[in-house]
C-alpha cells in the first residue's frame, strides 16, 4: 500500500501573512491572547507525543469540502490550531503551555491504487481469517508526522498539533487518519473535536449536494474526473480517486451541529485545580501510589538511554497485535464472572453462619476467624486487607455483584498475560484508566478539552491463579470505591510539585524506575488497560460512520486499548472469537522514544457499560464485539505464542 501511494496534495491551515508555500487558509476568529490552556494535569503528559485514529470508510470524503470543515472547526476550536511555547507563571517559574497563534494544522490528501476492497480485508477479516502485513496503516503512513516525545523539539520546531490524513482509495472510499497532541487532549477531547469536525463537514457538504455540485462521472459513479474544477484543483482525479462519494449523498447526510454534550467545548484548568484541594482522606492501609518527580537536567540522558536500553535489549523491540472479539464471547465472560461471583457470595454467606455458630464474631472469607493470621495473597481489597470472600468485594463497592463487561475483559487479559514466566512468580498490579469527567463532583462537562484521566490501580494480585469473577470484582472495586480519594489525593501532590519545581522537567516515577515490576517499559512491568468508548456517529463523515476504527499509538509498551467495533463492520464480517492478529513494528523515528503511557482512554458512561443489555456497545452506536490493541514487548510475544500458540484469542 505504502509503494502504491501518490502524494496529492499537502495543506496547511496557516496565519495571515505566514510565508509557506502551502496553501494558507486564514482562520476566521482567534482566540483572546494570554488565555489559560494548560492545566497541572497536562504537564504530566507532554512527553506522550501523539496518539489518534485510523479510520475506514465505504464512502469517499470530498478533500475541498474537508479542509473548508477543518477551517470552520478551527475557528471554534483555535487550540488545536496553536503552537506549544514557554510561558512565564506567577511565581517565577516557566512552564510549557498551548499558545493560540493561528498557525495551522496539517491536512494531507493522497491517492492510491489500492481499492477499499482489498483494503479491507485487513481491517474487516472474514471469520476465522488471519490479515497478513501491516494491519495498523497508519504506522508507515503517519510515522513521518508522529510528533516526537521531546516537548523541546516540538517547541524549538514549531510543529503542528494536529495532523489529518486523508488517502482516497482508487474506485471509492476514504481512509481517514486524525492525529493530535497527547499533551492537548485525551481521547475524549479529541472525540469532542471530531463531533465538530464531522458536523461542519457534513454541513457543508450537504450545501454543497444542495447547490446542485456534481461531478461529470454522474451521480452514481465514485470516480473524479478531469474536467471538473472541483477534481483538478484538489488532485482528486488521479489514481481513479473519489470526489465525494457521491452515490452516498443520497440519503445519510444531514446538516448538524455537535450533540449537545460535546457543545461548548473549551479548556477550563481553574475547575481542575479546585479538584486537587478537595483532598478526601486515602482508605485505611492503602499502599502509597507511584508519583512524578522533578529530575535534573543532567539526568535526561541517563533517562533517554535507560529508555531505549529497557526498550530494544531488554524487550527486544515493540509488537502491537490487534484482536476483534466477538460479542458472543463477551456475553459469555460476563456469564462466568457474574455465575462464579454469585456462587462466591453464597458460599460466604454459610461459612459466616457457621463461624457465627462457632462464637466467632468476624470471618474472614478465607474459612478461617480474625483470630487467624490471613493469607497475604488472598486479600480481596484494593490495596488494602479485607475480611471479605470472593462474592463480598463488590458489595463492599456498592455493586451488588455486578461487574462490567470491559472488567472482564480486563480481568482476562491480565490472566493471560500474568502467566507468563516472568510475571507468575510474583505478584503483580495493573492500571485502569477511567475518564473522570463524570466522576467528580461537581461532574465537569463532557466537552470539557484537556487531559482528565486516571489510573485506578488494582493492588497487589496474581490473575493467573484467581478466579474470573474474583479480578473483575478487584477492577470494579478499583474504580468504583478508592478511585476519587486517589484521584484527589494524587494531583494534590502533583500540585505541590508543579509550584517548586521547574513543570518541564515532571516524568512518571514508573518510567524512572529501577525495579522493573514498577516500571512500565520494562517487561515485567504493569499493565495499562484503557478503554476507548468510540461513539461512532461523531466520526460519520458523509453518509455513513466508519466500518473500522483502529487506535494510532507511537508507542509505548504494556497497554492495551479496547475500542467497540463499528456495526458496519459486524455487517460486513460475521466476527467470530477467532483472533485477526498482525504485527506492526516500532517506528524508530521521533515519535516512538518512549514516552508516557497513557494513550488517552477512558470512557464517557459512568460505571463500565451498567444499564447496557449489549456487550460492548458504547451508547448503542457500536457493533457489539470489541477490538483489543495489545502493545508488548517482543519477547513477550514470542513467550506468549510458544505458550499458546499464534493464536492467542483461542485462550482469551
Amino acid at each position: 500500500l505504502a509503494r502504491s501511494i501518490s502524494p496529492a496534495a499537502d495543506h496547511h491551515t496557516a496565519s495571515r501573512g505566514a510565508a509557506t508555500a502551502d496553501a494558507a487558509v486564514p482562520l476566521l476568529t482567534r482566540a483572546a491572547d494570554g488565555s489559560r490552556c494548560l492545566s497541572f494535569l497536562d504537564y504530566t503528559v507532554t512527553t506522550a507525543g501523539s496518539f489518534g485514529a485510523q479510520l475506514l470508510y465505504r464512502n469517499s470524503i470530498n478533500a475541498l469540502l474537508l479542509k473548508q470543515a477543518l477551517t470552520e472547526t478551527l475557528a471554534v476550536l483555535p487550540w488545536f490550531a496553536g503552537r506549544l511555547a514557554v510561558v512565564h507563571q506567577q511565581g517565577g517559574r516557566d512552564a510549557f503551555e498551548v499558545v493560540c497563534t493561528n498557525a495551522g494544522v496539517r491536512l494531507i490528501v493522497a491517492s492510491t491504487s489500492t481499492t477499499q476492497q482489498q483494503l479491507a480485508v485487513l481491517l474487516v477479516p472474514e471469520p476465522g481469517s488471519r490479515a497478513t502485513g501491516s494491519y495498523n496503516v497508519a504506522a508507515s503512513l503517519m510515522a513521518k508526522y508522529a510528533l516526537p516525545n521531546d516537548p523541546w523539539v516540538i517547541r524549538r520546531k514549531q510543529l503542528p498539533l494536529l495532523h489529518v490524513y486523508l488517502l482516497q482509495l482508487y474506485g471509492g472510499g476514504s481512509l481517514l487518519l486524525l492525529t493530535v497532541y497527547h499533551g492537548l487532549v485525551d481521547f475524549e477531547g479529541l472525540q469532542t473535536f471530531t463531533a465538530h469536525f464531522s458536523a461542519a463537514y457534513n454541513t457543508v457538504l450537504l450545501t454543497w449536494q444542495q447547490q446542485g455540485h456534481r461531478c461529470n462521472s454522474g451521480s452514481g459513479g465514485n470516480g473524479g474526473c478531469s474536467s471538473c474544477s472541483t477534481c483538478n484543483v484538489h488532485g482528486l482525479n488521479a489514481a481513479g480517486a473519489s470526489v465525494s462519494g457521491i452515490s452516498g449523498l443520497r440519503d445519510g447526510v444531514n446538516a448538524a451541529e455537535p450533540p449537545l454534550a460535546r457543545r461548548g467545548a473549551v479548556f477550563a484548568p481553574a475547575s481542575l485545580d479546585a479538584l486537587a484541594l478537595a483532598v478526601a482522606p486515602p482508605p485505611p492501609d492503602t499502599l502509597p501510589r507511584e508519583s512524578f518527580v522533578a529530575i535534573p537536567w543532567w539526568k535526561w540522558g541517563l533517562t533517554f538511554w535507560g529508555i531505549l536500553y529497557k526498550l530494544l535489549v531488554q524487550g527486544g523491540g515493540i509488537q502491537v497485535r490487534t484482536f476483534i472479539i466477538s460479542p458472543e464471547r463477551l456475553n459469555h465472560l460476563k456469564r462466568t464472572a457474574t455465575a462464579q461471583l454469585r456462587k462466591g457470595r453464597g458460599e460466604e454467606a454459610q461459612a459466616v453462619a457457621a463461624a457465627a455458630a462457632q462464637g466467632y464474631t468476624e470471618y474472614d472469607g478465607n474459612g478461617s476467624s480474625e483470630e487467624v493470621q490471613q493469607d497475604s495473597s488472598s486479600m480481596i481489597g484494593s490495596g488494602i486487607r479485607q475480611r471479605r470472600g470472593v462474592g463480598g468485594v463488590t458489595e463492599e463497592a456498592g455493586g451488588g455483584g455486578w461487574v462490567s463487561t470491559r472488567d472482564c475483559v480486563t480481568a482476562r487479559l491480565a490472566q493471560l498475560l500474568h502467566s507468563l514466566p516472568q510475571r507468575r512468580s510474583r505478584s503483580m498490579f495493573f492500571f485502569v484508566a477511567a475518564n473522570m469527567r463524570h466522576r467528580v463532583q461537581p461532574p465537569l462537562l463532557a466537552s470539557q478539552l484537556g487531559n482528565i484521566l486516571f489510573m485506578a490501580r488494582v493492588y497487589d494480585v496474581r490473575p493467573s491463579e484467581m478466579q474470573l469473577g474474583e479480578l473483575a470484582a478487584r477492577v470494579r472495586l478499583a474504580l468504583d470505591r478508592d478511585l476519587l480519594s486517589e484521584y484527589s489525593r494524587e494531583w494534590h501532590r502533583v500540585k505541590q510539585l508543579v509550584a517548586s519545581h521547574d513543570v518541564r522537567r515532571l516524568v512518571s516515577e514508573m518510567i524512572i524506575d529501577s525495579d522493573p515490576t514498577k516500571c512500565v517499559l520494562s517487561a515485567q512491568g504493569p499493565l495499562v488497560f484503557t478503554d476507548w468508548r468510540v461513539e461512532y456517529p461523531l466520526w460519520k463523515f458523509g453518509s455513513e460512520v466508519p466500518i473500522s476504527f483502529t487506535p494510532i499509538s507511537f508507542r509505548a509498551p504494556n497497554v492495551v486499548i479496547m475500542c467497540p467495533l463499528s456495526p458496519l463492520m459486524i455487517q460486513t464480517a460475521a466476527v467470530t472469537a477467532s483472533s485477526v492478529t498482525a504485527t506492526v513494528e516500532a517506528s524508530n523515528g521521533d515519535g516512538d522514544n518512549g514516552g508516557d503511557v497513557d494513550d488517552g482512554g477512558g470512557g464517557n458512561r459512568g460505571n463500565g457499560d451498567r444499564g447496557h443489555h449489549h456487550v460492548g456497545v458504547s451508547g448503542g452506536s457500536g457493533g457489539g464485539g470489541l477490538s483489543l490493541q495489545i502493545a508488548l514487548h517482543c519477547v513477550a510475544w514470542k513467550r506468549l505464542d510458544k505458550m499458546y500458540g499464534s493464536d492467542l484469542a483461542t485462550f482469551f
